[in-house]
């Protein structure tokens, strides 16, 4: 069989979920890689310019790869997000079956944590509705061209019929167990957060844990997937961790979760999104949830 894969996701959770699709599935099966993200784009330093620059990018750059995996004549492509519009243009324009892995909907225009903020000038914030508007046609335009939708979890699959009205499957990611294993080494007096520093990763809320850990002597190691960390390095710090904080909002699955209970720590994460899910499959490893509104105390004391 052959299969064509397309992405261009930042690093994180969903570019490490594609690296073992392509792992997986490229023992059996030719597998070709098409990946915008290698690519650095022109930036000038004036907003609205540099988001023409994105997204007609993404949409020159994509037809032409979609020419080419047309003429490959793949018998399926599978579509990972695109970093500047979510569901890519590629999907318009392929002729093969397309798979499209959707990790989530656009957390810009639907995620109510993303609200404009009212501080903000009032050119800024006509710009940036007229912006998210763009962006919720083109997505959802381009979602409508996928034959096949994959969700990562059940959660997932609820927001995909909410935000776009139509059904997908549910694929639940995987990890490499080669690599997230307990390595038998001393644990270390932190707890590790690994995420952006923004609000949707629970930024704000860890900045409130600081002092209550403090006082327990324990320190809070940051870990920002940008920073380009490779799978060794996360697993070293998997193991020496006390805990895992997962303190994101309504995330949609959580692949540092898994990668950190495969190497023998402890979780704390928070009741909402597709987490739940995760502790009705691996409750037995030691998954500890929490409603931050109600229990931060609870958490805390958990540790």
């Amino acid at each position: 069989m052959k299969i064509a894969f397309f992405d261009n996701l930042p690093d994180g959770g969903a570019k490490r979920v594609l690296r073992e699709e392509i792992k997986g599935l490229s023992v059996k099966h030719k597998v070709s890689v098409f990946s915008q993200s290698r690519f650095r784009l022109l930036k000038i330093g004036f907003r609205p310019i540099d988001d023409i620059i994105k997204i007609t990018t993404s949409l020159f750059y994509q037809f032409l790869v979609a020419q080419k995996i047309n003429r490959l004549q793949c018998d399926v492509c599978v579509v990972h997000h695109d970093q500047h519009t979510q569901a890519p243009f590629l999907l318009r324009f392929l002729k093969v079956k397309s798979v499209y892995v959707c990790q989530e909907p656009l957390r810009l225009v639907y995620d109510s944590a993303n609200r404009i903020p009212d501080s903000w000038p009032l050119p800024n914030k006509i710009y940036e509705q007229f912006y998210r508007g763009l962006l919720k046609r083109i997505d959802k335009r381009n979602i409508g061209f996928a034959n096949v939708i994959i969700a990562n979890s059940d959660f997932s699959r609820r927001q995909i019929m909410r935000c776009y009205g139509v059904n997908s499957h549910v694929v639940y990611p995987g990890i490499d167990q080669t690599v997230f294993r307990p390595l038998n080494i001393k644990k270390q007096p932190y707890v590790l957060f690994v995420g952006g520093r923004n609000n949707i990763d629970g930024w704000d809320r860890l900045k409130k844990l600081r002092p209550y850990f403090a006082q327990r002597k324990i320190s809070i190691k940051d870990v920002y997937f940008q920073k380009h960390r490779n799978d060794q390095e996360m697993a070293k710090l998997y193991n020496q961790a006390i805990c895992l904080l997962a303190l994101d909002r309504q995330e949609p699955f959580g692949l540092k979760v898994l990668e950190a209970l495969a190497c023998g720590t402890d979780v704390i994460a928070m009741s909402d999104g597709g987490y739940p899910e995760i502790a009705k499959l691996y409750e037995k490893y030691g998954v500890a949830y929490f409603s931050w509104e109600k229990h931060n105390e609870g958490l805390i004391n958990y540790c």
